[in-house]
């Protein structure tokens, strides 16, 4: 931890080179291989904001896809994920009428990506887990409590853990700006993913309900219109960028990091 304290403002990327020698597989090793990425990117000219930790967001991984491999619908051959294909495009991310740090609306544009079509199950993290001898940073008793059972959603965990689980899969975190246009499924100028008011007949409101909740078997609801499950209710999810107050009036408006 105090290694990590001292290079976590780190501008090198051979510094966290450095440290990834010295503990391939610490507590911040995944941290800082997404660090190591995000200079990388900025060595290349690319602009980086996100430098406080991300919203508590946890679908799975994005992936780029090549420009041969364009089908619609895949199956991960790691943890067997069903996945679609995000088309490219753009849209407005953020919301003027909302809290300070989602304002201003802007346009984002974005390649074409791969996601999962479901959040990451109980059955899917266990096997990672048991497969890759992960030390897992939750308590599996609580998940047992209100996820009880293979097909449900996994629950407690951390950025690190959803990290260690996308890279042991093959894939990553999408960025914010990828969860949001995704979740959207094309349905533009609307609050919620099917229009501006709640429908309990849309999702699962009561995944907290303070601290008496529950949650449902993953793809229990109707998907959205680019055939993704649960991108509203049931669980809070990961994405891969880290948060900042402040970042929307300066990213990027093109694949922001």
């Amino acid at each position: 931890t105090v290694m990590w304290k001292m290079i976590e403002e780190t501008t090198e990327v051979s510094d966290i080179e450095d440290f990834l020698q010295a503990f391939p597989g610490g507590k911040f090793a995944a941290v800082a291989r997404l660090k190591k990425k995000q200079l990388q990117r900025q060595d290349k000219g690319e602009k980086e904001s996100r430098l406080t930790q991300a919203r508590p967001k946890k679908r799975v991984e994005a992936v780029r896809p090549s420009s041969v491999e364009r089908e619609k619908k895949i199956t991960w051959g790691k943890d067997g994920a069903k996945m679609v294909l995000i088309p490219a495009g753009s849209f407005m991310m953020g919301s003027d009428a909302g809290e300070s740090d989602e304002k201003p609306e802007h346009r984002v544009e974005l390649d074409g990506f791969y996601m999962d079509a479901y959040e990451v199950t109980v059955g899917q993290f266990r096997r990672f887990v048991n497969q890759s001898g992960y030390r897992y940073e939750g308590d599996w008793d609580k998940v047992a409590k209100y996820s009880p059972g293979d097909n449900y959603p996994m629950i407690y965990v951390s950025w690190n853990d959803a990290t260690a689980y996308a890279e042991w899969t093959g894939k990553r975190l999408p960025t914010e700006a990828e969860w949001e246009y995704a979740a959207r499924g094309g349905l533009k100028g609307k609050r919620y993913l099917w229009g501006d008011e709640i429908d309990k007949t849309k999702a699962h409101y009561a995944s907290w309900n303070n601290g008496r909740g529950t949650t449902k078997v993953v793809g229990s609801f109707e998907a959205n219109g680019y055939g993704l499950y649960d991108m509203a209710g049931n669980v809070w999810e990961w994405c891969a960028d880290w948060y900042g107050s402040d970042y929307y009036q300066n990213a990027s408006s093109k694949n922001p990091p």
